[in-house]
């Protein structure tokens, strides 16, 4: 369907880097890493950024992280509980509509089209009150549709005679 031809690229896409990885894993990274460990014992210059964001990771780590986590250690269940409390609470938006969410965003703009089909004996008059009645329709629908940032809820209204769009009205 639809959806199928919008993603079928995207298990070809992780098998190819899935490949790529246990090739890197397997092969590249090995011979990278031996020379990777006879060069560290050495201090370059270049190095001297590398070293200070490894000395505040550190900090962070033993200062904040650790005792951090200690606690949470500590108090297992109530941290259990207010992580349940904070799922429920996202998962109750989500239910209630606060939250839309989709798999996939649409990749076009949502249209509406709309047919109508006149009885035998009803004149270009007619089909013309018709075709106004349903632009009149679309104008207060739009209007009421306003979305939150101004702008109008219906772009544009195509109109036309003798024609039609998707599947075919029964009995025409």
């Amino acid at each position: 369907g639809r959806m199928g031809e919008l993603i079928w690229q995207i298990p070809l896409t992780v098998i190819a880097v899935l490949i790529a990885s246990l090739v890197e894993c397997f092969l590249v990274l090995p011979h990278h890493m031996r020379h990777a460990l006879v060069s560290q014992a050495k201090d370059h210059w270049y190095d001297w950024p590398s070293r200070q964001v490894n000395r505040g990771f550190r900090w962070v780590r033993e200062r904040a992280f650790r005792p951090m986590m200690v606690w949470v250690v500590r108090l297992r269940y109530p941290v259990l509980a207010g992580v349940v409390v904070l799922l429920a609470s996202q998962t109750a938006l989500l239910i209630r509509g606060d939250v839309p969410w989709r798999f996939f965003a649409a990749p076009e703009q949502g249209t509406v089209t709309g047919n109508f089909a006149m009885l035998p004996g009803a004149t270009r008059d007619d089909t013309l009150a018709m075709m106004r009645e349903v632009q009149r329709t679309a104008d207060r629908l739009g209007a009421e549709m306003t979305t939150f940032d101004g702008r109008p809820g219906v772009a544009h209204v195509l109109a036309e005679i003798g024609g039609g769009t998707g599947r075919g009205l029964s009995g025409v």
